[in-house]
């Protein structure tokens, strides 16, 4: 790419923080172009933040505040605490409600106590792994773009061409956050209530509270399908007995006497509040299911799933291909709310289905590489800047993503 004149520089940078790239711009700048246009910014708004131009440059740390800081209002931050406290209270309101009422009291008296142990169980396993998969979601930091990657930006200088952000397929590209005042990779997303970039951001979860990124997706599943299975298993165990109380309730509010001695009022109150929450679990969780896992299955991500530009470079041709690139390399730690053992990607490179897949490029991660590798080939940075120290990488590790 020649240079840009002093004009079409500023052209794109007016024409790509409003959000749209213009139509006579160049599809790609380098990182001299962006310091070039960063020194201009700098001249018309104070507050921002120069871009360095040398590969020995240092980028501005992810997580620090950019130059527009966060958008979010004090009553959005109170929405967020709100879900959040909401769904630990509920969560642990059902474990107590079912263990101490419905299987101490309720079953026993309604004299059904051969199903108190099997109940306990099934439901105690479920409730379990929900609530794992929970904490682990909330707990695990999303995907912030690592510092491994800046270096990597800062090392490539000049040879590394950054595309503007747009709402597409943007694969094997670099792109600038104008928030953060960092290169990002490929899939890479702004989070304005975290104010963060996330590497393949789905979306934030305030009943998380915490953004659903590259390294808690899989920990987002399986808490969507063990909230299932924990609903399902609550609301129908219970049903029988709930129908019984409440009839139970209504004929006492018509005049007639408690007929069961072992079990109170509010036991039976109790239990109809853990079916309430129990229902609307049912009718959040399953549907939810529905959405996300056949995004997974496809390799797009909620934000994704919207773009329309070409067809989806990451998808592998097979729901099982496309799935292990969240749970990684199929085995037993696929069903626990952990991190991958054997990972198929590392949030800066993902293998394109529409360039071909071949096994190198899915067992690159698992087998150890140094990953600077790939990447200099997925973003096409010339090898030579990084020869005194880095043997070439065949192109066929990444599929082909040079052809």
């Amino acid at each position: 790419l020649g240079p840009l004149t002093s004009q079409q520089m500023q052209g794109k940078w007016d024409s790509w923080h409003a959000g749209e790239a213009a139509e006579d711009a160049s599809p790609l700048m380098t990182m001299q172009d962006y310091g070039r246009i960063s020194s201009r910014r700098a001249v018309v708004r104070h507050d921002a933040v120069e871009l360095p131009a040398s590969r020995e440059a240092s980028f501005p740390l992810q997580g620090e505040q950019g130059s527009e800081g966060s958008s979010r209002s004090t009553w959005e931050w109170l929405q967020e605490e709100a879900a959040a406290l909401s769904a630990i209270l509920a969560l642990f309101y059902t474990v107590f409600v079912y263990n101490s009422v419905f299987v101490g009291r309720i079953l026993p008296a309604m004299g059904k106590d051969q199903f108190v142990l099997p109940f306990a169980i099934v439901f105690d396993v479920m409730w379990g792994m929900m609530f794992w998969s929970w904490l682990q979601a909330h707990m695990e930091e999303p995907g912030l773009v690592p510092t491994r990657w800046r270096e990597f930006c800062a090392q490539s200088g000049d040879s590394l061409s950054v595309a503007p952000s747009k709402r597409e397929w943007q694969p094997g590209k670099a792109t600038f956050c104008s928030k953060c005042n960092i290169l990002r990779p490929e899939r890479s997303h702004h989070c304005k209530v975290c104010n963060a970039c996330v590497l393949r951001l789905d979306h934030h979860c305030p009943f998380i509270k915490n953004c659903v990124g590259f390294h808690n997706h899989k920990f987002f599943l399986l808490l969507l399908v063990y909230g299932s299975c924990t609903s399902v298993v609550g609301l129908g165990s219970t049903l029988p007995e709930m129908v019984k109380l409440t009839a139970m309730l209504l004929r006492m509010q018509a005049g007639f006497d408690w007929q069961l001695d072992d079990v109170s009022v509010l036991d039976a109150l109790l239990l109809l509040g853990f079916d309430a929450i129990a229902g609307i679990f049912a009718m959040l969780f399953p549907p939810m299911v529905l959405l996300h896992v056949p995004l997974a299955a496809h390799n797009q991500t909620k934000i994704e799933n919207s773009y329309d530009n070409m067809p989806n470079p990451y998808d592998l041709g097979t729901s099982y291909a496309n799935i292990a690139q969240l749970l990684g390399r199929p085995g037993w730690d696929w069903v626990l709310p952990i991190r991958p053992i054997h990972p198929l990607s590392d949030g800066i490179a993902f293998p394109r289905g529409d360039l071909g897949t071949s096994s190198s490029q899915l067992n690159w991660f698992s087998k150890g590489e140094p990953v600077e590798k790939l990447w200099r080939i997925r973003y096409q940075v010339p090898i030579q800047y990084h020869a005194h120290n880095i043997e070439q990488t065949p192109v066929h590790v990444c599929g082909g993503c040079l052809a």
